[in-house]
């Protein structure tokens, strides 16, 4: 909320003011009974983040006099005479130059706010605007990617399309032509939040289509939507050069083919994935932590991925003999060869210089792995919660762990002197449903797909018309597990249930 208590300031923000502050505050315009500003929330959580991973302490709040420096989100929604602290830089989501066609002499409160302070834009045409009208300190600050906002839930998908926005009539005549071809159609207005990412869990396909015949591009909303891996279909857009590369990440139509698009996609799962898949890459390419520091005037360094582009982004557990030219191989045992030689199950070195044979020197660091695949290893690992632990955090947000596991009541889940444990369907509720426990208070795995492997002799059952139910209690019916898990970070409310539910111990029947 407003601090409208607040001195007014005198001059901008000096630029090495801006470098030097290390004690940040996010603030996000939120005036009374105005639910709209919940469309800049994203926006102000990923310059946080990204101030956080700068090292910088940076959170939500008022207009803070403690604060070093203040970044508001939402400045045209302040009352004409507000004066913000000199202190303050404004990042600007609006369209500047319809906005001051639309608003007219309104305008000029905003735009004279503009001028009195440093100015983060997220497009380039606006920063040339602003330089024309004589604004010398205008940055360009493009929405980027971090990993904290990749983390809306995986749900069951029993909504085809989901729109969220204003009403109008050429959005209405796109919505009635979906329902027209028989889909599931969901339309919002004024949801934001965990309300409307329930939303979007459940939505195979969502709508970005423009209110404006102008068609601007709505790079809030849908760097949204790729962060979390959804299928978008886009409206042709006027872009920036900053955002065209993103075209190729949506389904991007025409105002007359929106619906037969949305359509077409929902019938075709292949394609959705595969979609999803592109969509995230493309955005998650665009680092808003290097954006940032760059403003603050520091490059991080480029990490050991990013320096080599022929390592790999999937994490190849235990490979034994089954060694994959496509991903860093790890196991055990060095008579296997892998490319490295390591223990997953203690805690993992991690930044410290390790040789690999193929890559030369790397080191291991969080959200570093698109994919992990561990085929017949969890069984042998004594400290599996370690294990997991440490897939987690070298798993990127939305990234995936592929597991092969021996079912319990399987003929070879003890025939192996070396295997510690067996595994069932209930061995993963610790990872997903029940994480507080594990003392995971940033991230979590969900459940994405489970599929059993049946022996000949389950095979025989299931021929004779058995329920799958009753095969899974069958001895020697089920031969392994196949498990995909997928990495996000944990939502506000669930923040507050480790909080809340977290437990020093469970006790020895296993009980909740």
């Amino acid at each position: 909320m407003i601090d409208l208590a607040v001195p007014a300031g005198q001059n901008r923000l000096a630029d090495e003011d801006l470098v030097r502050a290390r004690k940040w505050t996010v603030a996000l315009v939120r005036p009374p009974g105005y639910a709209h500003s919940g469309a800049l929330l994203e926006a102000a959580e990923t310059l946080m983040y990204a101030l956080r991973r700068l090292g910088r302490e940076a959170g939500f709040g008022r207009f803070d006099v403690d604060a070093e420096a203040l970044v508001v989100l939402g400045a045209h929604l302040l009352p004409a005479a507000f004066e913000l602290p000199r202190n303050a830089v404004i990042f600007n989501l609006e369209q500047l130059p319809a906005w001051a066609e639309i608003h007219g002499a309104d305008a000029h409160f905003y735009l004279d706010r503009l001028m009195r302070h440093r100015v983060w834009d997220y497009s380039q045409a606006n920063v040339a605007w602003l330089a024309a009208r004589g604004h010398a300190r205008a940055a360009h600050m493009p929405l980027g990617y971090v990993p904290e906002l990749s983390r809306i839930p995986a749900r069951v998908q029993d909504v085809d399309v989901l729109f969220y926005g204003m009403p109008n009539p050429r959005r209405a005549r796109v919505l009635e032509a979906l329902r027209g071809r028989g889909l599931r159609v969901e339309v919002l207005q004024g949801v934001y939040g965990e309300e409307r990412d329930a939303w979007i869990g459940r939505a195979k396909v969502v709508l970005n289509m423009h209110y404006y015949e102008s068609k601007l591009f709505e790079i809030a909303r849908v760097s949204y939507l790729l962060a979390n891996r959804k299928a978008v279909v886009c409206e042709h857009s006027v872009m920036g050069a900053d955002d065209a590369d993103l075209r190729a990440g949506m389904a991007y139509a025409p105002y007359e083919q929106l619906a037969e698009t949305c359509e077409a996609l929902v019938r075709d799962d292949a394609r959705r994935a595969a979609l999803e898949r592109q969509g995230f890459e493309l955005f998650s390419c665009r680092d808003q932590v290097r954006t940032v520091a760059m403003q603050l005037g520091e490059v991080p360094p480029l990490d050991a991925v990013a320096e080599s582009p022929a390592f790999p982004t999937a994490l190849h557990l235990g490979s034994g003999k089954d060694f994959r030219a496509d991903c860093l191989n790890v196991d055990i045992s060095a008579s296997w060869q892998p490319d490295l030689l390591l223990d997953f199950g203690v805690e993992l070195p991690w930044g410290q210089p390790l040789r690999t044979g193929r890559f030369g020197d790397i080191r291991l660091h969080e959200n570093q792995f698109e994919h992990i695949v561990a085929n017949d290893v969890l069984e042998h690992i004594p400290d599996l919660v370690q294990a997991m632990t440490n897939a987690l955090r070298l798993l990127r947000p939305g990234g995936e762990f592929l597991i092969s596991v021996p079912y319990d009541l399987s003929l070879g889940a003890w025939q192996d002197p070396t295997h510690v444990r067996a595994f069932n369907e209930n061995s993963w509720h610790y990872y997903c449903d029940w994480f507080w426990y594990l003392d995971w208070d940033e991230a979590r795995f969900d459940l994405v797909q489970m599929r059993e492997s049946l022996s000949e002799f389950g095979q025989s059952l299931a021929a004779q018309g058995q329920e799958l139910a009753v095969i899974m209690r069958t001895p020697r019916a089920v031969d392994s597990l196949q498990v995909r898990l997928r990495k996000r970070y944990l939502t506000a409310s669930e923040r507050e249930i480790y909080r809340q539910r977290r437990a020093p111990a469970v006790d020895a029947g296993g009980g909740r």
